[in-house]
């Protein structure tokens, strides 16, 4: 009996030892394989350097530490590229769902701090790439996939200031990562359930020109929230004339909030990419523009919005706009040696619905704005177009309370050298039109309205001109049945080298030079 159970206990001691022994040497025969696919599979296209390389067959993970990824150096590269992280994990690998599934299933993969700097060599007769298909013998399932707290730095050396973005603390995380042979028919070549990613501080060079920041970048399925956002021009603005041939608009845009709800992003039939969103925000945008009008004209031609979205490369569904309590200077400057003028909008609030190229023909979209202009005058405005009317047709409309007269002046008197008084009671007005001419009615009631014409320095009156012009201008609308003066001016030609704004004024221009003589 005793021997029978001593045989028992070396039978168990003797397969504990030899589970053991199998342990370490099937873990040790692993993880030399893996270092050796590291080694060999990666580094036929990249070179690989690490510090650390451990494996756990327990623990069913891999580890990394102090990684460096290179390009293999080619002839006639596009790119180049440098990837250090502190830590590559990978944990959770299912060897029962490797074995009887033929699936690659992993609960995490992690790369803590990358620092990820990338450099565009060339820009002229960029290589085609002939990159061969990435086919998988197995479908790959990962839990969670997670960059952490990561440094990007992309530089163009094509151009002299060569940063052309930059952020930190970038983080990203996939839930319920998916690769598989049909996804990677496709050109986003994974599937996914949920996303997030949050940036801190970040650059980005929109032009030679223009520069955007913003401090914080939050975004999931539910919502994306951007902070501090703003587009600045990189040259004050006098300095900004010594780099145009043509005239350019200088920028200072601020928004200290723009939120997008339940954002959708994605390739239409896996071709045309599509953004959609059922609502956006813009709070407190403070926007200044400035533009020398001394610099030779851009004579390119405008399109209208109506075109703009109808010809964009993709897809854009907006079902609603919102911008809240906005302030807008614009500034032109005419005259040499005299301020610019400037018109400007505060307390703007605005509703933009149906904004994209997507919705169905003859829905309009609808733009609706409430704001202060200049200094105290309550401004309406209903916009419409159809982005689908190839004439581009659209109706605009606007009423304008009381309007001291002189709260024009730091427009018109550097830029038109023309001093007004009096004050326009109350206006209507109603454009419609399309590419070409527009139509404008036009009702308003005035008092004691008086142009003086100044002389060459746009300071002192010009007693001759003023009396001419007292002579064609009427001072009251009161003589009108309603006290309302109305006209209406048909077919006023847009120039197409001009904006959108430009035509609108043009428009107004007509109607009040017809109402006010």
């Amino acid at each position: 009996m005793r021997i029978a159970l001593r045989k028992r206990h070396y039978i168990i001691a003797s397969a504990v030892i030899i589970l053991i022994v199998s342990y370490f040497i099937g873990e040790s025969i692993l993880s030399s394989k893996i270092e050796k696919a590291i080694k060999t599979e990666l580094s036929s296209q990249l070179i690989i350097d690490y510090e650390v390389f451990d494996f756990s067959l327990f623990k069913r993970q891999v580890v990394l530490q102090q990684v460096k990824l290179l390009p293999k150096n080619e002839v006639g590269v596009n790119e180049t590229f440098e990837i250090e992280f502190d830590k590559f994990l990978v944990r959770g690998f299912s060897l029962w769902k490797f074995l009887i599934k033929d699936q690659i299933s992993i609960k995490e993969i992690n790369f803590l701090h990358p620092q990820i700097v990338y450099t565009i060599q060339q820009d002229e007769k960029r290589e085609e790439s002939h990159a061969t298909p990435i086919k998988v013998d197995k479908s790959v399932r990962v839990n969670r996939f997670r960059i952490e707290n990561a440094e990007v730095h992309i530089y163009d050396k094509v151009n002299k200031d060569s940063l052309l973005f930059e952020t930190a603390q970038l983080n990203f995380a996939l839930d319920q990562l998916k690769i598989d042979e049909n996804s990677l028919q496709n050109k986003i070549p994974f599937v996914y359930d949920d996303y997030s990613l949050s940036l801190g501080d970040s650059f980005y060079r929109l032009s030679d020109f223009e520069n955007l920041r913003f401090t914080s970048f939050q975004s999931t399925t539910d919502a994306t929230i951007i902070e501090h956002l703003s587009i600045l021009t990189r040259y004050s603005k006098d300095e900004l004339q010594k780099h145009l041939l043509v005239e350019r608009d200088h920028f200072e845009i601020d928004i200290p909030r723009l939120s997008i709800k339940e954002q959708s992003f994605g390739f239409e039939e896996d071709s045309t990419f599509y953004f959609r969103s059922p609502e956006v925000n813009f709070q407190s945008v403070n926007m200044k523009i400035y533009r020398d009008k001394l610099t030779a004209d851009d004579e390119t031609h405008k399109k209208l919005y109506s075109k703009m979205l109808r010809e964009l490369n993709m897809y854009l569904s907006l079902d609603q706009v919102f911008v809240e309590n906005a302030a807008i200077a614009y500034s032109e400057k005419v005259n040499e040696g005299m301020d610019a003028g400037t018109v400007s909008f505060y307390k703007l609030n605005a509703n933009i619905q149906n904004l994209g190229n997507t919705y169905a023909p003859k829905v309009n979209t609808q733009i609706d704005i409430d704001a202060i202009f200049m200094k105290q005058t309550p401004i309406e405005v209903q916009w419409a177009f159809d982005v689908h009317n190839l004439d581009d047709q659209f109706i605009f409309k606007a009423v304008l309370g009381k309007l001291p007269a002189m709260d024009m002046n730091p427009f018109s008197q550097p830029n038109l050298k023309i001093k007004l008084n009096g004050e326009l009671l109350k206006t209507y007005f109603t454009i419609g039109g399309n590419h070409s001419t527009g139509n404008i009615d036009m009702k308003m009631s005035f008092s004691d309205f008086n142009v003086e014409v100044l002389s060459g320095d746009g300071q002192r009156k010009n007693k001759v001109l003023s009396a001419i012009a007292d002579i064609f201008i009427k001072r009251d609308s009161d003589s009108s049945e309603d006290d309302f003066r109305e006209i209406s001016k048909n077919e006023v030609e847009r120039d197409p080298t001009k904006s959108v704004f430009n035509f609108l004024w043009q428009n107004v221009k007509a109607a009040l030079i017809g109402v006010m003589t």
